[in-house]
């Protein structure tokens, strides 16, 4: 069985084969210097290569168009932790760990010589000890929670 494809097609029955809009079709075809007859009769075989065509550049303007948009959100990404690092609202991860860790090292170091400070009994102070440890213990499994948790996060290799 052939089918015969007409020479000659009105707008709407192009659009419907097409499945744009009849007002597209008469768009795209003006656009690439098509004209229709005195009767509304497009060429069928140039407005369905120029309707591709249309297609074609209008996908690959998306592409480029997602590809400017990602660049453009990297680019002020940039910009704005530049400008959080100038304003010194922001810190390298090492530093605020060094911080961190100075503060804990003194706070032992303070805690360490409380029983001494508290009381001369030496069974008291070996209760208070005893209760220092079990709170030095404590916080050291909090620390390690957070440092795992932290452990997993992006950017753990920068200093920003």
């Amino acid at each position: 069985m052939t089918t015969e494809i007409p020479s000659t097609a009105s707008a709407a029955e192009i659009g419907k084969v097409l499945g744009i809009t009849d007002r597209r079709v008469r768009q795209i075809a003006t656009d690439a210097g098509i004209s229709a007859s005195a009767h509304g009769q497009w060429p069928v075989g140039p407005v369905m290569r120029a309707v591709v065509a249309a297609a074609s550049r209008e996908r690959e303007n998306d592409a480029e168009r997602e590809a400017r948009a990602r660049l453009m959100a990297a680019r002020a990404r940039e910009v704005e932790l530049r400008t959080a690092e100038r304003e010194r609202e922001l810190v390298p991860t090492e530093d605020a760990v060094n911080l961190v860790i100075n503060f804990i090292g003194s706070m032992v170091s303070k805690i360490n010589g409380l029983p001494a400070r508290i009381t001369r009994d030496v069974e008291l102070r070996r209760k208070i000890e005893a209760t220092l440890d079990e709170f030095r213990m404590e916080m050291d499994g909090e620390l390690k929670e957070v440092a795992k948790f932290y452990a997993g996060q992006p950017g753990d290799d920068d200093n920003a």
